[in-house]
């Protein structure tokens, strides 16, 4: 799942040029720009109705053509947001398109970008100290260091260094209990949410508890869901915040 800025680009390819030529040429400029391939197929890999997720472009032009078909998906890693980039090559087959005038296998690209924007830094980097403070002063920390494979409870490896702060903490205040609450975005019903969240600071909980010697006497897990946004759920940025791991003083 990748989110974030999009841009979607219909080109239709002079006639004589073929669709292999037409993608070999996309596949260069995209490695030439630095791009990661992260998955590439031609007709027989992508399995039958491959084009069917391009329903609606151009009156079915895309989706009813599916002529030595080929399609790549890339990554360029930018400091600034990564970038997502995927081509899908096909010849013309069927389909209304209007004013249009494609001939017999004439090749259709289409180009999809999406360029992710980065959590902010200060959002991400929360120090024990920065936790403590939080706490005492508002009885809750909001924690987006702490990072899950997608739609699942298992947490990454990127997430040591929020939970070795969170230990730190929960070390100098033996006194300290927690509910730790886990947040999403609204993307999915409510329920899947609710029970996805609850994994998740299950997850968190257990971490704690099993590598870094925390008591689970001291650790509540809970899941919110959607229920307690912190930013609206109607742009990415907005979602971004909203995906999360809260302490709450008990």
């Amino acid at each position: 799942m990748v989110e974030g800025k999009v841009t979607r680009i219909s080109y239709f390819a002079p006639n004589g040029r073929s669709t292999l030529e037409v993608f070999r040429n996309y596949e260069n400029e995209l490695k030439s720009k630095g791009f990661q391939t992260l998955f590439t197929a031609s007709k027989e890999d992508l399995g039958y109705s491959f084009q069917s997720r391009y329903q609606g472009i151009y009156s079915q032009v895309f989706e009813y053509s599916d002529f030595n078909s080929r399609y790549v998906a890339a990554k360029l890693s930018r400091a600034e947001g990564d970038v997502y980039a995927t081509v899908f090559v096909t010849g013309y087959t069927l389909g209304t398109t209007g004013d249009l005038q494609l001939e017999k296998n004439q090749t259709l690209v289409q180009v999809d970008i999406v360029e992710a924007k980065p959590m902010e830094e200060k959002m991400v980097n929360v120090s024990a100290e920065k936790m403590a403070s939080s706490i005492q002063d508002t009885g809750r920390v909001a924690l987006y260091g702490i990072y899950f494979e997608f739609n699942k409870a298992d947490l990454k490896q990127e997430s040591a260094a929020t939970l070795g702060q969170i230990a730190k903490m929960l070390s100098s205040d033996p006194g300290l209990k927690l509910l730790v609450t886990g947040h999403t975005d609204n993307i999915g019903s409510f329920e899947s949410n609710r029970t996805l969240s609850e994994r998740r600071a299950q997850a968190v909980v257990g971490e704690l508890v099993s590598h870094y010697s925390i008591s689970n006497e001291r650790l509540f897990p809970f899941g919110v869901s959607f229920a307690a946004p912190a930013a609206s759920n109607d742009t990415e940025e907005g979602r971004a915040k909203n995906r999360r791991v809260e302490l709450v003083r008990m």
